[in-house]
């Protein structure tokens, strides 16, 4: 199947001699290709689901999470394999519905081993964006990790709590 039907799309530049191809338009050509890269670059290609995640600075943005709740508390766990610590995730809040959980993956020498030759987890930073059901208090939390899982804890904000009756 011929996509161009027998038209050449590119006519007679195919059938050029260096002598006859015009230097100027392969220099206008060089121009827009530069622009392209310029525009279209690897951070570009990475804002873009990481389609062009480069392994050495890659930047995930989504993680499996679950929301869960009781009467007085909304519970977020994150599945990010290789935390092992709190003192690996973060939670900043952009409201009281919205927060942002970051979370910094570390290296593990394995025991018998000298010197590391490679890494990728040097650079790679998770984060992830997630909207609550409720409203909850930020400044009280509890976070908890056991075998990749992180638990966070919040306290749920009582919408009729502060309401004087009349």
């Amino acid at each position: 199947m011929d996509p161009f039907q027998g038209n050449n799309p590119f006519g007679n530049l195919g059938k050029m001699n260096a002598q006859q191809f015009p230097t100027d338009y392969l220099e206008q050509v060089k121009d827009a290709m530069e622009q392209y890269n310029s525009v279209f670059n690897q951070e570009f290609w990475n804002n873009i689901n990481g389609i062009g995640a480069n392994k050495r600075h890659n930047k995930r943005q989504h993680f499996p999470i679950e929301i869960w709740e009781s009467d007085k508390e909304l519970f977020v766990l994150a599945y990010i394999p290789g935390i092992k610590e709190t003192r690996q995730v973060k939670a900043a809040f952009l409201s009281e519905e919205k927060m942002k959980i970051k979370a910094k993956l570390e290296s593990e020498q394995p025991l018998t081993a000298i010197r590391k030759l490679d890494t990728e987890l040097s650079k790679v930073l998770v984060e992830r964006d997630i909207i609550l059901p409720y409203p909850v208090k930020s400044d009280n939390y509890t976070v908890h990790v056991d075998q990749g899982v992180t638990t966070l804890i919040f306290e749920k904000i009582n919408p009729f709590e502060n309401t004087p009756f009349d």
